[in-house]
């Protein structure tokens, strides 16, 4: 298995998912939310971290570094 690609299968599972799917425009904006303590002591949860939207980004991340190995 070559360690120049992650994820560079597209596999669409039985309930219509797809392996890689881009994260919402908030998240490439922010980043994913970390669990928050609340001033009450609370906390808050952070945003769940997808399998499909890691996917995306580390597919995203492992072409974008092929593509500048290749120059």
């Amino acid at each position: 298995m070559a360690d120049n690609s992650f994820a560079g299968t597209d596999v669409t599972y039985s309930d219509g998912q797809a392996n890689r799917v881009k994260p919402p425009d908030e998240i490439f904006a922010v980043g994913f939310k970390p669990p928050v303590k609340n001033p009450d002591g609370s906390v808050s949860k952070g945003d769940p971290l997808a399998a499909n939207h890691l996917n995306f980004i580390l597919n995203d991340l492992y072409a974008r570094i092929a593509e500048l190995e290749a120059k």
